[in-house]
């Protein structure tokens, strides 16, 4: 028997498919790398200064990819220095205050749009840091 609760369907656990979504709307095979949300702390250093560090906010597998041609020309109208674009799950909290990391590269977040407004999957607009 599977209760409606809060929009949530669970079947003796916790699932993250949305109500009104089945599990298959959710699958998508370009979804294969494994990436880092990260948020930004700071610290004291004892000397009275405020020191970031960078923890983990997230795990996710998304889809990363150079943008080129048309799509780079029509991004970079809006942000000049957009060089990847990223699909992930949809993931509330995050911002562009917060990075991602994919293996030892790391990528700062220019936007994140919520496609078709479902919170089911978000494109972020990344620049890659050199």
């Amino acid at each position: 028997m599977i209760d409606e609760v809060r929009g949530m369907a669970i079947t003796g656990r916790v699932s993250l498919v949305p109500a009104g979504c089945s599990a298959a709307c959710l699958s998508h095979p370009r979804l294969r790398h494994h990436i880092e949300f990260q948020v930004v702390t700071e610290t004291p250093d004892g000397v009275g200064y405020l020191v970031p560090a960078w923890d983990l906010f997230a795990e996710a597998w998304a889809a990363v990819e150079p943008l080129q041609g048309q799509e780079l020309f029509s991004e970079r109208q809006i942000h000049a220095d957009v060089t990847h674009g990223i699909r992930a799950r949809y993931l509330p909290g995050l911002t562009p205050r917060h990075r991602i990391k994919f293996g030892e590269r790391i990528f700062d977040i220019l936007s994140i749009r919520d496609v078709d407004e479902r919170n089911i999957e978000i494109d972020i607009l990344a620049k890659e840091r050199l």
